[in-house]
């Protein structure tokens, strides 16, 4: 009985007596017949098998056809494309059919590698109408937030079907033209990290809806996230908060190329990770007027000789009614004071909102030791415009000394230079300095080469056993990293000395690898 490969091949060769010298056709038929009996992948139904496997074998028919203008080879095609059309299925209900593939779909899981911290529970949420629900004056702006851009390039909608939750998302849309975005700036802590998070959709994949983080003192975004699927996905991003700066979340799209792209974004949310211990400051908001001395707000003193015409609750606020003003008049100090309560040894930040009234001189703010005399803290301010700032500082070791907030200038002989000082909040530093030298390996010993500055070898290890490396696949960033390679004499290792403060709380990190299953790295001990 003739096997079908021959009876295969004497029918191109009877048709095409031309090619009898040419095997290029019997190794073709041959290879293809070797591969599920010439059905080739057509008989699978996921989707990377057909791009990246099946479609090899549909153009080689065409290329088979095209030489030989046989059309046994179109013949393959349609029975290929048959198999295919057989096993698509609509995978997700919405009228069209497809082939499934979850090596190859997008992951809808997020921060599936548990990178990123989420927020602390009950913690304070950053953003205001976060979901654009509110718009009190109708003007297509969600309250809380303003435009940057064109009037029909970032706006407020309830179309049916345009947000993920409630009645309302914000859109951007690209007119071809400039950028357009929606942007808030946030009330945060500083060198607090916090998680921000959205859920963001498309008209078209190349709309690419973006969530930036932006410094506006220094022009640099501190982080980003953007869209690139149709329909809502969830979105996660964490950043910390900078020492000081006007911070602000803006919404906008990637490109603005081309007009007519729309984005979509709905629940946007920002909060810190840790759970933040506010020490109260009294009336940090100013507020609050002394019922004895309405030119000034509650709980604060005036210090020496200031008095109502340069130390007074000011009209010019960042938020609520009042703000604390300090004016220099070119014969003393001037300052406003109050006392504050302390945990010995600990460390803290104070957070505030300030502005100057000209270039003259800078506002200052103290943290002051009064019982020894001691300054644990200085800051300046120097913007025209209200701007976050703070001052971190560790407390006395003991309880019992007589510790001040102290609101002031820089110098006290520029006459009229006023400081603008509004909503001060005084909370538990974070555990947030890098306590490592050279964590990165990056700086080489100065007398050993071999070996990262500030790190030791442990007692046993041998540059031969633990060295800084280099070259391709040696590091996770920048240009080395270090090797530790295993003995049979003992454990090898590296070690630093690291400052820490008592009962505080630190945390390790680092990237490794190995270079066979058969070992494991230590991460690190303490």
């Amino acid at each position: 009985m003739q096997s079908p490969l021959r009876s295969l091949q004497e029918r191109c060769r009877c048709l095409f007596s031309a090619h009898a010298q040419d095997t290029s056709i019997d190794r073709h038929l041959a290879l293809d017949q070797a591969l599920n009996y010439g059905r080739g992948i057509s008989e699978s139904a996921l989707g990377g098998r057909l791009a990246w496997g099946e479609s090899y074998y549909l153009d080689s028919y065409m290329t088979m056809y095209e030489a030989t203008r046989n059309p046994f080879y179109l013949d393959k095609v349609v029975d290929h494309a048959d198999r295919m059309i057989a096993n698509a299925s609509d995978q997700n209900s919405d009228g069209y059919l497809g082939w499934a593939d979850h090596l190859y779909a997008h992951m809808q899981l997020k921060n599936e590698d548990l990178a990123l911290q989420g927020a602390a529970e009950g913690s304070a949420e950053a953003v205001t109408n976060g979901s654009f629900e509110d718009d009190s004056d109708s003007d297509g702006i969600p309250d809380g937030w303003h435009r940057q851009g064109a009037a029909n390039g970032a706006y407020r909608t309830d179309a049916a079907g345009a947000s993920f939750e409630g009645m309302a998302a914000a859109v951007l849309e690209s007119d071809g033209a400039g950028e357009n975005r929606l942007v808030q700036t946030l009330n945060y802590f500083p060198n607090a990290t916090y998680e921000a998070e959205a859920f963001m959709s498309v008209d078209d994949e190349a709309s690419e809806p973006l969530i930036e983080v932006y410094n506006a003192s220094t022009n640099k975004v501190l982080a980003s996230v953007r869209a690139h699927h149709v329909g809502y996905e969830r979105y996660l991003l964490t950043f910390k908060a900078p020492a000081a700066g006007n911070l602000q979340l803006r919404l906008s799209l990637q490109d603005y190329a081309h007009t007519g792209y729309k984005g979509y974004i709905d629940n946007v949310s920002v909060k810190p990770v840790h759970d933040i211990q506010v020490v109260p400051v009294a009336n940090g908001d100013m507020e609050t007027l002394d019922a004895a001395d309405p030119t000034l707000p509650a709980n604060w003193t005036r210090f020496a000789a200031s008095n109502a015409s340069n130390v007074y609750a000011s009209t010019d606020s960042y938020s609520g009614a009042y703000s604390m003003a300090v004016t220099t008049d070119n014969t003393s100090w001037e300052a406003a004071e109050q006392v504050v309560d302390y945990v010995p040894a600990r460390s803290y930040t104070l957070k505030f909102v300030g502005k100057v009234s000209s270039s003259a001189a800078y506002g200052r703010v103290q943290i002051l030791n009064e019982t020894d005399n001691v300054s644990l803290g200085n800051t300046v301010i120097s913007y025209a415009d209200w701007t976050t700032s703070s001052v971190t500082f560790t407390a006395p070791p003991v309880a019992g000394k007589v510790l001040k907030i102290r609101l002031l200038q820089n110098i006290w002989s520029v006459p009229g230079f006023t400081s603008y000082f509004d909503d001060l909040v005084m909370y538990e530093s974070f555990p947030s300095t890098e306590r490592v030298a050279n964590p990165s390996f990056e700086t080489v010993g100065g007398t050993d080469g071999t070996l990262p500055l500030n790190w030791t070898r442990t007692a046993g290890s041998t540059s031969a056993e633990v060295y800084g490396s280099s070259g391709i696949n040696r590091y996770y960033t920048g240009t080395r990293g270090l090797a530790l390679a295993s003995s049979a004499s003992g454990t090898v290792g590296i070690e630093q000395s690291v400052a820490y403060t008592p009962g505080g709380d630190l945390r390790a990190e680092l990237q490794r690898k190995n270079d066979s299953p058969r070992c494991c790295g230590n991460g690190g001990d303490l």
